[in-house]
């Protein structure tokens, strides 16, 4: 992720992508003039961003959205916690009769196993990303919003981890987060329980024979023994079918076999998933971007920087028609720069000139209504220090004309009009000249070499 892209920015520019596609554009006239004051595309994206969300109150949204986000998922380690510690009590009983020490360890883990495998065979699809436990965060965190600009915010905060693959691994850290709550939880209550009252441990069977507990009791207590958990020894596991067994500490290997079986069956993965889904979910944090080649972000960059065209000697050979031409992205400071364009060209004159040099900035030239409006924009924005506009002395001048002459020379500190084509025998340079004097500011130069035009800039 771009070190100038903060979350909250990330959040912003998803949510008015959004709004815009699903409702189409917002009126940004003023967020668009802000905009091109900054520098580079990333941060104009931004800019806009702000503020068109100041206009619709996304910051209060995000907000809300947090604020709810964050009693949901509070809510949800409560009711974890409790599950864990109610699940522990339930698979001890009153203490007046012996634990079946088989259904206290399928409570206690079972349920969490079947959830884990569910988890795990999940990853493989494309669908389901979740569990039930994200499910009801997600479904609580929405009861608790209310208003659009909170609605907003909720779509675009999960579209903008789904588009950057966060979005799985953020639920299921919450969902490994409260499986490993409810266990600790259960593994405490246990150990207070088993420290505060009496309880004797056994194993029954029907269909099974002895044998077949004996080693799936080794079995399972291999890896909690190598943690330093005690394991009941044959005897101990023989003499506890049905009744509990008189062997001296008996009881005290039953509690640690339960209680490591629980910590490293349970606990443990959980845990240890839990950091893995944290560590992706950081991973897909960093790919959280402005992709530029979006075409909703393709269209923006267009009405942000549609106008510069390169410096002299690296112009295109194709002819630049309007802002939707073979454009490239303006400059960064327009404020110490003389600007040319250009009104309605025409088809035998090349644009942008050459032997401009290093002095002057050429923009694609006025010659349609969003052409005009974006070199306004970006004239009104940077207000350059000069301006030139070239004009073809072949047309008659019209109001029109003269005002736009007139806007454009506002934006800027010195304007001149570059009569060009002054010597072809349609010029109607004096006309030109005597309408152009009418508007203040304005000086006129009919010439056909750009070496005039930088004479006139060494004299700005």
């Amino acid at each position: 992720m771009p070190k100038s892209l903060s979350m909250d920015d990330a959040w912003t520019c998803e949510s008015i992508r959004s709004r815009e596609m699903s409702w189409g554009p917002m009126e940004d006239h003023q967020a668009l003039a802000s905009a091109m004051r900054m520098d580079g595309l990333t941060s104009q994206i931004i800019v806009r961003a702000r503020q068109l969300g100041q206009s619709i109150g996304l910051a209060s949204g995000m907000h809300q959205l947090r604020r709810a986000g964050l009693i949901a998922l509070a809510l949800v380690l409560i009711a974890a916690l409790t599950a864990g510690a109610s699940a522990a009590l339930s698979a001890l009983g009153d203490s007046r009769q012996p634990v079946n020490i088989v259904w206290a360890l399928l409570g206690l883990v079972g349920i969490n196993a079947i959830s884990l495998l569910a988890w795990l065979i999940s990853l493989g699809l494309t669908g389901k990303q979740g569990s039930w436990i994200a499910d009801g965060w997600q479904w609580l965190t929405g009861k608790l919003v209310k208003g659009p600009a909170s609605s907003l915010a909720m779509q675009s905060w999960w579209s903008m981890w789904q588009r950057s693959g966060g979005h799985r691994w953020m639920l299921g850290s919450l969902t490994h987060a409260a499986w490993a709550l409810a266990t600790l939880s259960a593994i405490v209550v246990l150990l207070v329980s088993l420290a505060t009252r009496h309880y004797t441990f056994v194993w029954e069977t029907t269909l099974l024979a002895p044998g077949v507990f004996t080693k799936l009791t080794a079995s399972l207590g291999w890896l909690p023994a190598k943690l330093g958990f005690p394991v009941p020894d044959m005897e101990t596991i023989r003499t506890s079918s049905h009744t509990a067994s008189t062997l001296p500490d008996a009881q005290l290997d039953w509690s640690g076999w339960l209680i490591g079986c629980i910590t490293v069956y349970g606990l443990l993965p959980r845990a240890a998933l839990c950091l893995l889904s944290l560590v992706m979910l950081y991973r897909a944090q960093r790919k959280i971007s402005i992709d530029l080649s979006d075409p909703y972000y393709m269209q923006l960059v267009q009405r942000l920087q549609p106008l510069a065209l390169p410096p002299a000697g690296h112009a295109p050979s194709a002819r630049v028609m309007g802002v939707m031409g073979d454009l490239h992205a303006a400059p960064s400071s327009l404020e110490d720069a003389i600007v040319l364009t250009a009104i309605e060209p025409g088809e035998d004159t090349p644009w942008p000139p050459s032997g401009l040099g290093n002095k002057i900035q050429a923009i694609a030239p006025i010659d349609s209504r969003e052409s005009r409006h974006a070199v306004t924009q970006l004239l009104g924005a940077r207000a350059p220090r000069g301006l030139v506009i070239a004009i073809d002395a072949r047309h008659t001048p019209d109001r029109g004309t003269l005002r736009l002459v007139l806007e454009l020379s506002s934006h800027a500190g010195q304007t001149l009009a570059w009569l060009r084509h002054g010597l072809d025998p349609q010029a109607r340079n004096s006309l030109w000249q005597s309408r152009l004097a009418a508007c203040p500011g304005v000086q006129v130069l009919v010439t056909e070499q750009v070496s005039d035009i930088v004479n006139w800039l060494e004299s700005c």
